[in-house]
């Protein structure tokens, strides 16, 4: 069945109007004077207000999509992604489409913090169901030509990065803390070629693991991702290097939280043999297999601090959330020439 289109148009700073719109179609039988609200407030990219009838055991979630965030996201994709996570247990259902956002159901569970991601279970959780995302087919897995598409998007976000800005204090910072676009695209080219060189294999990729984006389940006992605008296909690694620096935070950043090599290793161990499980490998996991698994995530952690330093740049220069988003793509682009050298000179195991 074909995705219902809204000709509706929801304001993200006064939503309650167009929600009710939405919601006629989504739940016909609940009543305007009953509806509640709740606005979640970890997004950085939309605006997200959970609808429900005030004891949260049926909540739709309504996404208003951010100012021109259809420069960064191919909204077409994202609900096709939707759908094939829906059809294969991984998402909910994806009610409706509307002029600037969705309609989607709503996963009842505890999101993460900087703290409870390192324990062991959890962790576990994590790989399991990153494994599962990454078993998924998607049409473009059948192109063998296909550019990754971390490197794919970064080329195009670089087309309309600001030049400048009109304060003259964020000009300053633009000017003397940000790479120009020329710098910036031979970087890209330097991580291609390091794609190239550790050969993660190319998966369904979630790419947007940030903390409050995994969904812990007390009833079965499992994490859910959610939010999948950014989905499509990356190196396997991508997928784990992005979530692991997301181990630093948004809010407050701090890159010392960035998991060291003995925890990623006992990790990446873990996401083996639930891979190996998955495909019904009986080999046993080797010190190479991790090894070369290590070395794949901390590279392609290069390109996961390029491309969200690529889009706060867009970001600044589009969005009217309440974030700053020129500070954080400094701080993602900071912690890339950080770590460029270290992370680039790790050798693959013989």
């Amino acid at each position: 069945m074909d995705l219902v289109t809204l000709s509706t148009t929801v304001d993200g700073d006064n939503f309650k109007h167009g929600c009710f719109e939405v919601l006629k179609h989504v739940r016909p039988d609940w009543t305007e004077e009953n509806i509640k609200f709740k606005v979640f407030t970890e997004g950085i990219t939309n605006v997200l207000v959970g609808c429900h009838l005030g004891d949260f055991k049926d909540v739709v979630l309504v996404r208003i999509y951010g100012e021109k965030t259809e420069i960064i996201i191919d909204r077409d994709v994202e609900k096709r992604n939707m759908k094939l996570l829906e059809q294969h247990g991984c998402a909910k259902s994806l009610y409706c489409a509307f002029k600037n956002g969705l309609a989607y159901g709503f996963i009842p569970g505890r999101t993460l913090d900087e703290k409870s991601v390192r324990e062991d279970h959890i962790g576990s959780l994590i790989a399991k169901e990153m494994v599962n995302f990454h078993a998924l087919q998607v049409p473009e897995l059948k192109d063998s030509n296909i550019t990754p598409t971390v490197f794919r998007t970064m080329r195009k976000w670089l087309k309309v990065i600001p030049a400048e800005f009109p304060e003259p204090e964020r000009n300053e910072r633009l000017k003397m803390e940000v790479p120009d676009s020329k710098r910036l695209l031979v970087e890209i080219e330097t991580l291609e070629k390091a794609a190239e060189y550790v050969n993660s294999p190319l998966v369904f990729s979630h790419n947007d693991l940030l903390l409050k984006n995994i969904i812990i389940t007390e009833e079965n006992d499992r994490a859910y991702f959610i939010d999948y605008e950014y989905g499509g296909v990356n190196p396997e690694a991508y997928d784990i290097s992005n979530h692991f620096c997301e181990y630093a935070g948004i809010d407050e950043v701090n890159y010392e939280l960035y998991p060291d090599e003995e925890y990623q290793k006992k990790w990446l161990r873990r996401f083996l043999e639930y891979k190996f499980q998955h495909v019904k490998r009986q080999d046993v996991v080797t010190e190479k297999d991790v090894q070369t698994l290590y070395v794949q995530t901390n590279q392609l952690a290069l390109a996961s601090h390029l491309f969200w330093g690529i889009w706060g740049l867009v970001q600044a220069r589009y969005s009217t959330i309440n974030f700053d988003y020129l500070d954080y793509a400094i701080v993602r682009m900071n912690e890339y020439f950080r770590c460029k050298d270290k992370f680039l000179s790790l050798k693959m195991p013989e």
